[in-house]
Order: structure tokens, then sequence, then C-alpha cells
């Protein structure tokens, strides 16, 4: 289950970072990635998981966008787990995931002209 952090035509740029700011809530610097052509990783996010997804959505990006939550990384408990946008917060919930995990997601290139279409 790997993945490019880029891809030719799909992404070009790749942003890393918190979803928990140093007061311990909500950092829109998880938000960066909310631009076609971007692929994400964000961490300390998973408690954030609603403003997130809120925010992805609401600057356009498409709610069936796939979202992979890799938790525990190099651990035996180490779990992917793939989820459309839209339903990132219940997933997490149902899959039991509160912390050490990684949100990453890809908004592609070719995703422009429907997030500005959608948008007029």
């Amino acid at each position: 289950c790997g993945h490019s952090l880029t891809e030719r035509g799909k992404t070009n740029k790749v942003v890393l970072a918190t979803g928990t700011g140093q007061d311990g809530n909500f950092s829109d610097a998880a938000l960066a990635c909310a631009m076609p052509g971007t692929a994400a990783a964000i961490y300390m996010g998973i408690k954030q998981a609603d403003e997130i997804r809120a925010g992805l959505l609401s600057r356009g990006m498409p709610g069936d966008t796939v979202v992979t939550v890799a938790a525990n990384v190099s651990k035996p408990s180490q779990r992917i787990v793939e989820t459309p946008l839209n339903a990132l917060p219940d997933t997490l919930q149902a899959q039991g995931i509160t912390g050490n995990a990684v949100i990453m997601l890809r908004w592609n290139l070719s995703q422009r002209a429907q997030s500005c279409i959608a948008a007029e």
C-alpha cells in the first residue's frame, strides 16, 4: 500500500503540517494543502479530524477525495485505513484510531476544474 508523494500531471507539491497547535487546539497549518496539485501528510491531526474535514471541504476539496490514515506506523499494531474525506471523522471513530497516526491525502490537478465549476 504505497503511494508516491508526487505524480506527474496529478500532484506537484508536498505539504507536511500539524493538525494541532501548541495550545492543543486546531492548527490551520493543516489546511495549507487545500489546493489542487498538492499531496499532504498531516500529523497530530486525529483529534482535529472534524475541523480538518470542514476546512478542506470549505476550500473546495471534493468530499470523495481518498484519505489514507497510517496509525501506529512501524509498530506491531500498525494499520492503514482509507476513507473518503467526507467520512474521515466517522471512520476514525469506527476504527478506534485516536492518536499516533498520520492523515495523508492528494488533491489532484485534474480536480481543479471540478472545484472551480462547483464554486460558480
